[in-house]
């Protein structure tokens, strides 16, 4: 199984996203344009920059050539995203999503046999996501569908002797995400999302712009 504890950055950005999403339902939005209202039939379109924090585990495995032992790493790091919305009724549509990763990863501490850890190991990646979009108010959005993620970083044994094998480089899984309009510019960001191969749960929040 997947082990879920959280850090205290980790922490502190799920608290700043349930601060967000409290405020949001119980303050009133900014007004917004004629157009973004439920009962307007013509296409609209929508594109969101966001700044993003975010992480997910991977399995680790660690092999002497004599033994192996399994372990697990936990990638972390923030995204730039671009997302691209098209309407074309009141409520349906497409949302389309490409970002850039970039972060550190822990790896290890948890294995029973070979003795490994290390921290702050660099990579970089990105993410695309296609989804089929839904407007439950002009204020919220929710969103589903196919995702593939992936990510590079060093494969050095690190002097150990050991060969090390993260996961895998290109990863696809299924992603959800709630958008909560906070004024009619700034939108709060929250995606939840399955890796199918030798991965956890994929997570992010973030604040995103919207023109």
């Amino acid at each position: 199984m997947f082990h879920f504890n959280l850090s205290f950055r980790q922490s502190l950005a799920l608290l700043v996203l349930l601060g967000g999403v409290l405020a949001g339902l119980t303050a009133q939005a900014d007004a917004l344009e004629s157009t973004e209202t439920i009962s307007t039939p013509k296409t609209l379109q929508f594109t969101t920059i966001s700044l993003e924090y975010l992480s997910w585990e991977e399995l680790l495995r660690v092999d002497s050539g004599s033994q192996l032992d399994n372990a697990y790493a936990n990638f972390y790091g923030n995204g730039i995203s671009v997302d691209h919305e098209v309407y074309h009724s009141s409520r349906a549509g497409v949302a389309y999503t490409a970002a850039f990763l970039f972060g550190q990863a822990n790896a290890g501490g948890t294995q029973t046999t070979l003795p490994y850890q290390t921290s702050f190991k660099k990579w970089y990646g990105g993410l695309v996501s296609a989804r089929y979009s839904y407007r439950m108010t002009p204020t919220i959005t929710v969103s589903a569908g196919p995702m593939a993620l992936v990510r590079k970083m060093s494969r050095s044994d690190e002097g150990t002797g050991y060969s090390l094998k993260y996961g895998t480089d290109l990863n696809v899984g299924l992603l959800g995400e709630l958008g909560l309009r906070l004024t009619r510019k700034w939108e709060a960001r929250l995606e939840m999302g399955s890796l199918f191969f030798k991965a956890s749960t994929y997570w992010s929040v973030g604040l995103g712009y919207k023109y």
